[in-house]
């Protein structure tokens, strides 16, 4: 995980950037970074976006983390697909274009006239 963070040094982002773009809490990137937890799939996936990371690199981080995208469940071939074709995109427009296929990883979207952010969950 700390190798996957040196992608924050070339994508000119920081622990708290990559927080704000990903709407994940800054300790739960620490404790991943330092060893302290296991992260889930869906945090990976959303770091693996937010940085951009080619589609290698991104199965490769699941797997060193231990968190492999099971062939027999569609959502995660989903999630791979996104990964291959979405990881040069915005974050929010990898999140939509998973949508479209049911499969829906954290985001907040957020307007003016709402209250709260909508929050979708992973469902894989």
């Amino acid at each position: 995980m700390i190798q996957c963070m040196k992608h924050l040094d070339w994508r000119d982002m920081n622990y708290t950037d990559l927080v704000s773009a990903i709407d994940i809490n800054e300790r739960t990137i620490w404790r991943a970074v330092k060893g302290e937890s296991t992260p889930k799939v869906n945090t990976v996936v959303r770091i693996s976006f937010a940085l951009h990371l080619l589609p290698i690199i991104s199965e490769k981080l699941l797997e060193v983390l231990g968190c492999k995208l099971k062939p027999m469940n569609p959502n995660r071939q989903w999630i791979k697909e996104a990964l291959t074709l979405k990881y040069p995109e915005p974050y929010d427009v990898a999140c939509e274009w998973l949508a479209m296929y049911g499969v829906k990883i954290y985001f907040f979207w957020q307007k003016a006239d709402m209250e709260c952010p909508v929050m979708a969950l992973i469902t894989v």
